[in-house]
């Protein structure tokens, strides 16, 4: 687990289900989230720059490092998130013929990204890579027709379920959360221009929240849009779910959604976008679904606000579902691929 942030807290929730396998862990040295405490730091790089010489001087120094890891009877390499490096590595397993496993949350880029470099490295390290999960039949539809046999879905756990849940209540004037990276793919745009003609006595506030992507063109509104564009730490996310009512998620596009799992968990209503893998996260009657236009996710947001009663139908529901859920059956699923191989 390489990366420096993004999709780490996944990567330690499904690690929580290998805690019965000898594990060697290897982290970035530069990694701003939680890391298991066994981890072993490398310095990957955060920087053109730093990618150029680490990946000459300190990349060599982990291949080395991963060959006498094989040698001493580690004999399966699972890389739970992307990391340009994952390739190399999956080289190195091939030749001392260990197994590898790789997870691909998005098989292609997201419309927006430019992502050339990294899609390269991944279909590299999807050709290679011994076994593949996904988290969503959608992804697995994605991959080239000629590494399909080897992908099975693996859904995305729910993230922060330790988390209290709130009773939450519909007030008079509600507060939207947009939370996760600001990118165009993400849809918001759409939303500020389906909220922008909303009366304050219906909304107190649209909290815009994660690492910026994009310039945002923000409309004027009679209630306050706040901005926190930067990456958000555990703490925060908990806090801004506790602190609103509603969660919209208004994408163009979407392979799966980690959101949703924090949505779950914190049994929060939500609006989502009807595309992509969202569909297979949550069944219709537990979300307000919409389609990717500013007409319908304001629609789907007049439906809402305007329904107590639905409100707290989909609260009551999402907290049902959350302790339903139970992460060790996804965790079981990765512990059985590994005795498998």
């Amino acid at each position: 687990m390489l990366a420096r942030r993004g999709c780490i807290a996944y990567a330690n929730e499904m690690l929580q289900g290998l805690q019965d396998v000898d594990l060697k862990i290897y982290a970035s040295k530069f990694c701003e989230e939680s890391l298991p405490s066994q981890s072993h730091l490398v310095p990957t790089f955060h920087s053109s720059s730093s990618f150029l010489f680490n990946s000459l001087f300190h990349l060599p120094i982990l291949l080395f490092k991963i060959c006498k890891d094989i040698r001493d009877n580690y004999k399966i390499i699972y890389f739970p998130v992307f990391h340009h490096w994952n390739p190399a590595i999956i080289l190195i397993a091939k030749l001392f013929k260990a197994k590898t496993i790789l997870t691909v949350h998005d098989a292609k880029p997201h419309p927006g990204e430019r992502a050339l470099a990294q899609s390269w490295f991944q279909m590299l390290a999807i050709k290679w890579s011994h076994h593949i999960i996904v988290l969503s039949e959608f992804v697995k539809s994605q991959l080239p027709s000629s590494v399909q046999n080897k992908a099975i879905v693996i859904p995305h756990p729910v993230l922060m379920k330790a988390q209290d849940v709130i009773i939450r209540k519909l007030p008079s004037q509600p507060s939207l959360l947009f939370l996760g990276r600001i990118a165009y793919y993400k849809g918001i745009d759409l939303l500020l221009e389906a909220v922008k003609d909303f009366p304050k006595e219906k909304i107190s506030k649209l909290t815009i929240a994660g690492l910026p992507m994009m310039d945002l063109d923000l409309p004027i509104t009679q209630f306050p849009i706040h901005l926190h564009q930067k990456w958000l730490s555990d703490e925060e996310i908990q806090e801004l779910l506790y602190k609103h009512d509603i969660l919209i998620l208004p994408y163009r596009e979407a392979s799966q959604s980690g959101v949703v799992t924090l949505g779950i968990a914190s049994a929060i209503p939500m609006i989502l976008s009807k595309i992509g893998g969202l569909i297979e996260q949550l069944p219709e009657h537990e979300a307000i679904w919409v389609d990717p236009n500013p007409e319908s996710i304001r629609n789907g947001i007049v439906k809402l606000i305007e329904n107590p009663d639905l409100y707290l139908q989909l609260h009551d529901m999402l907290g049902a579902k959350r302790n339903k859920l139970d992460n060790q059956l996804v965790n079981k699923q990765l512990y059985d691929l590994f005795l498998s191989l």
